[in-house]
């Protein structure tokens, strides 16, 4: 039998909570998250790409797509239900809208069992940056996380990046790779990985 969503509250407690996606199909995380009334930073995150809340943007973030069978973490400022969409309910098939990675710099999440959550501005003299710049992030010489840049209007020079680890304090150093001819910079920025960390 197939689950009406509509049906099956969610409870979410404020700060970081597991939830379920009761959907049979793909659903865009701002249809998904539709009936749910959410707080400026707010995030929800999978295996490997999250979404923040902004109460001008929306939902943005390298996380565009909720998919069924999958589990979420979402950390909220106050408690709330919700249920999702009766959308759901119907199996017609929707493509995922996920960012894939095709980069040089490769990270196997599946090894790691903690992650924190980095959004990063690229400040560019020149105004508009490469569609192909990629951000990874390292642990000595180990990529930990890969994000590519977001270009559209709002988000111009932006970064959705999941850093992986096992282990609370590690340091965390940022290069940046234009993909197109091959050139990485080292960034001066470092980050100290704490799990669940934004």
């Amino acid at each position: 039998t197939q689950i009406n969503p509509t049906t099956r509250l969610i409870t979410i407690n404020t700060g970081w909570n597991w939830i379920g996606f009761v959907s049979q199909r793909y659903l865009p995380v701002t249809e998904a998250l539709g009936n749910l009334t959410p707080t400026n930073g707010d995030v929800i995150k999978g295996q490997s790409k999250f979404a923040m809340y902004d109460n001008i943007l929306g939902w943005a973030g390298s996380l565009v797509t909720m998919q069924p069978n999958k589990g979420y973490m979402y950390k909220a400022a106050s408690a709330a239900t919700f249920t999702y969409p009766i959308a759901g309910l119907y199996t017609k098939s929707i493509e995922s809208t996920e960012q894939t990675f095709t980069t040089t710099w490769n990270v196997n999440e599946t090894q790691f069992a903690n992650s924190m959550s980095v959004i990063a501005k690229l400040d560019c003299a020149t105004g508009q940056v490469s569609n192909n710049i990629t951000l990874g992030a390292f642990v000595g010489t180990e990529c930990r996380g890969v994000s590519v840049i977001s270009n559209t209007e709002q988000l111009n020079g932006m970064f959705y990046l999941t850093v992986f680890s096992n282990t609370n304090n590690e340091t965390v150093i940022y290069k940046l790779i234009d993909e197109t001819n091959g050139i990485t910079i080292d960034l001066y920025n470092i980050s100290i990985f704490t799990n669940n960390g934004i």
